[in-house]
Order: C-alpha cells, then sequence, then structure tokens
C-alpha cells in the first residue's frame, strides 16, 4: 500500500485571530488499484493543456476547473482509493508561540537527552535537537502538519481498508512527499527524525482508531499489533517505515496527483461563499475523504493545547452540503 503527501498553502504566520489555511493532502493508494489508476490518469494528463503546465509539468494551481470535477469523475471510479486532507488554521495560535516553536523544541528534546528512548539513540536525538533548531517556523509547521497527515492515514488505514481483499496490501506501506528541498537536506532529514517521533509518541499515548471487525486474528493486529498500556492494539512505530521517502512531482505521477488533490481541496474549502464556483465540487470531494461523516473538515491548530474548539462558523456551510451524502468507502 502507497500513501502520497503533497500541501498547498504557504504555512507562514499570520496575526492572531485572523483565520489562516493552509492544507495537506494524503492519498491512499492499494496495489491492486494503482496500474488502472495510473491508467486513467495517464489519460487524463493528456487532456490538459498548456496553461495547465509549467514548463511542461501538469501543476494542480492551473487546472481548470473543467478539468478539476473530471479528475473528481476518475477518483470517484476507483473505489479503493481514498484522500486524507489536512486542514490547519495557522491563524488559531499566537505568532510569537509558533515562531519560537524551532528553538522551544530543541530545548525539550535537550532536556530529556538521560532518558532512555525506545525509538532514537542519544546521538540521533541530539543531531535531531540541532536540525529543528535551525529551521525557519514555516518550515516547522508544515512538517507538523504532515505528521498530523500521517497519523490520519494510518488511521484511515485501519478504519476503511480492513476488508479481506487488503490483507496482503498491508506490508509494505511505502510513504513518499513531495520534495521541495535538496536531497539530504536538514529539512528532509528532520522529516524523517520528527515525524516518526511524533507517530511514535502519539502511538503510546492514545490508541488509534480501528474499525470494530479488527479483532486480535485480523492480519493488522498480528502484523503490527502490540501491548500499549495493558491492551493490545495497532503500534505505529511497527507500521510506520523508518526511512520516509521524497519523490520529485515530475518523476513521480501518484506525487502530482496528490498535489492536484492538494490544491483542489484548498481552493474548494477557501470558496465557502462560492464567490469562484469551486464550492459545488465538495460533496465529490468529501464522498472520497477519510474523514468522518460527522466531521467535514476536522480543521486543526498547532497549539500546546488539546482541547476541541470550534471551527469559524461560516465553513459550516460544507456540513450542511453532504447532510444526506454516503461516502464511497473501499470495503463497502
Amino acid at each position: 500500500m502507497e500513501l502520497y503527501f503533497d500541501e498547498s498553502g504557504a504555512f507562514q504566520l499570520s496575526t492572531p485571530g485572523a483565520e489562516n489555511f493552509s492544507f495537506v493532502m494524503g492519498i491512499i493508494i492499494p496495489e491492486e488499484s494503482s496500474d488502472k489508476l495510473k491508467d486513467d490518469f495517464d489519460w487524463f494528463e493528456l487532456q490538459l493543456a498548456a496553461t495547465e503546465r509549467s514548463q511542461g509539468e501538469p501543476k494542480g494551481k492551473l487546472l481548470t476547473p473543467i478539468h478539476r470535477r473530471i479528475l473528481l469523475e476518475i477518483l470517484k471510479a476507483h473505489r479503493n482509493v481514498m484522500l486524507v486532507p489536512v486542514t490547519v488554521n495557522l491563524g488559531c495560535a499566537e505568532s510569537e508561540f509558533l515562531r519560537s516553536a524551532p528553538k522551544n523544541i530543541r530545548s525539550q528534546i535537550e532536556c530529556n537527552l538521560d532518558e532512555e528512548s525506545p525509538f532514537f539513540t542519544r546521538f540521533e536525538r541530539e543531531l535531531l535537537a540541532r536540525q529543528i533548531g535551525n529551521l525557519s517556523s514555516s518550515v516547522l509547521t508544515r512538517i507538523l502538519a504532515y505528521a498530523i497527515g500521517v497519523l490520519r492515514t494510518f488511521e484511515a488505514i485501519t478504519l476503511y481498508f480492513w476488508c479481506e481483499k487488503f490483507y496482503n496490501d498491508y506490508a509494505p506501506i511505502q510513504i513518499i512527499f513531495d520534495r521541495v528541498a535538496a536531497p539530504g537536506s536538514r529539512e528532509e532529514l528532520v522529516f524523517n527524525g520528527a515525524v516518526y517521533g511524533y507517530i511514535s509518541n502519539w502511538s503510546y499515548r492514545v490508541p488509534i482508531k480501528t474499525d470494530p471487525r479488527i479483532e486480535p486474528q485480523h492480519p493488522l493486529l498480528a502484523r503490527f499489533g502490540e501491548y500499549i498500556n495493558g491492551r493490545l492494539a495497532l503500534s505505529l512505530t511497527k507500521m510506520l517505515p523508518r526511512k520516509i521517502q521524497f519523490k520529485d512531482s515530475r518523476d513521480c505521477w501518484q506525487v502530482r496527483l496528490a498535489d492536484f488533490f492538494a490544491n483542489t481541496w484548498s481552493r474548494v474549502i477557501l470558496d465557502y461563499d462560492n464567490s469562484d464556483g469551486y464550492r459545488s465540487m465538495f460533496p465529490d470531494l468529501h464522498r472520497k475523504t477519510a474523514l468522518h461523516q460527522s466531521i467535514p473538515l476536522d480543521v486543526v491548530g498547532l497549539t500546546e493545547e488539546t482541547e476541541v474548539t470550534a471551527a469559524p462558523s461560516y465553513l459550516n456551510v460544507f456540513g450542511e452540503m453532504i447532510r444526506d451524502h454516503k461516502k464511497i468507502t473501499p470495503c463497502d
């Protein structure tokens, strides 16, 4: 099973209280669905005009509304493929909190170096602390948004890909990000360490949600199960490969597909007042997302708090649009 990620938005700081959205999109592609999806995607890219390309490469930000709707029809025809969107509101946190986050996270890691870690050696943690401390706040917020995306995508596998036809797809699970920095750069190294560390810690604090049909004998638990806090649960550290891959969108059609949907999701959500005609695409997008029916957007903020707070009320329009809609899910 392959998981691909791309983003849309600048992940820049803003005035506190002013909504500032950026987006990450994950796409789950089981191995058995890849060839047919590629055939449709190759056909789709052949339909794109020169104005929808940059230096010959198709780009999500350049797609016409008509071609976005055609892409949604292709997606709906592939039941086994799912989207995992993350909508991040950077306006809900104090800008100073985000600005100082790289330095503060470095300090926290360095303060805990004497504690044993089952995931990282002391040297690895020292190196990771220095690398995080040297990141800009915008890069760090993007990495954290990606980490949330990876977590949600693994949860989507346990909620929607539980049936027998996927038993052979659980291993290996490949995770591929769009390459936005030079190979081997500090940003890529931090991606590997920070995303893995976030997922590892979360796995032990909060059990991942699973479909009720995933019982102890299920292949997911048999392969990735671990006793956590006295009960058998899925260990994300066993599911998550230690080495995350990065690929250039020019060379990887799946990353381009993630780019198309990341940009389309952002256009739709930012068009909440339907001034540009994108909002009407939301029901078709929602049918293929892993978000719960009762939580159509699940907006997140990067703060020190963990409580649930209300998203801007003007986003309620999206919930009203899909009240009676049924999702297209892999095991139904």
